[in-house]
């Protein structure tokens, strides 16, 4: 029960997040800001995220996430396979969401979700 609980509210938390940062980009969304919408208090946050990187990190693994399902499955005719894991067209398009990752991680101020 204490462990579903925990995912639920770092669902919510990252949802959040995800909607500021993506409002006022990273360095324009503030804890305070988060606190606020969130309703909980600053240890809650800080038990789950050791930091706004750390966050910022957990929303953008969750947007490249769906945008990954999204092409892989989403983008496809409807009776067409969808790409299988390891296929060559698979790794390009891997190689180059984890190169668009890396971009963003490396300077998150300058890009909004």
């Amino acid at each position: 029960m204490r462990i579903e609980q925990g995912r639920v509210t770092r669902a919510q938390i990252v949802t959040v997040a995800a909607r500021l940062f993506a409002r006022g980009g990273y360095s324009g969304t503030s804890i305070e800001q988060l606190l606020g919408e969130l309703g909980i208090s600053r240890g809650a946050l800080y038990h789950h995220y050791r930091s706004k990187d750390a966050l910022f990190e957990a929303v953008l693994e969750q947007v490249l996430r769906r945008s990954w399902n999204s092409l892989r499955f989403g983008l496809f005719e409807r009776g067409q396979r969808p790409m299988q894991i390891g296929s060559q067209s698979d790794m390009q398009i891997n190689s180059r969401g984890t190169d668009c990752y890396n971009a963003i991680r490396s300077c998150p101020e300058s890009w909004r979700l």
